[in-house]
């Protein structure tokens, strides 16, 4: 299914390898928003790289600074 995808629109870093990064996606066919999540983690010792795809109903659950970031960057223009 073809999906376009955003710049990323936040990063985040916890130390150690410890990183997330953050784009917003659209899923041409459905008409779908989603937002795109990378990471690599450190996990017994051990890098974890990684991907999903987040519901925007899941995303904003909270508030807090990858929701504001993402709020900011629709405002700006989404591509």
């Amino acid at each position: 299914m073809p999906v376009l995808r955003s710049k990323q629109f936040f990063k985040r870093e916890h130390g150690q390898g410890d990183e997330h990064w953050y784009r917003l996606c659209f899923e041409t066919e459905t008409g779908k928003f989603f937002v795109h999540e990378e990471f690599s983690v450190k996990s017994g010792g051990v890098f974890v790289d990684g991907e999903r795809e987040v519901e925007m109903s899941e995303f904003m659950k909270g508030g807090g600074d990858r929701q504001n970031s993402l709020i900011e960057f629709v405002k700006k223009g989404l591509f």
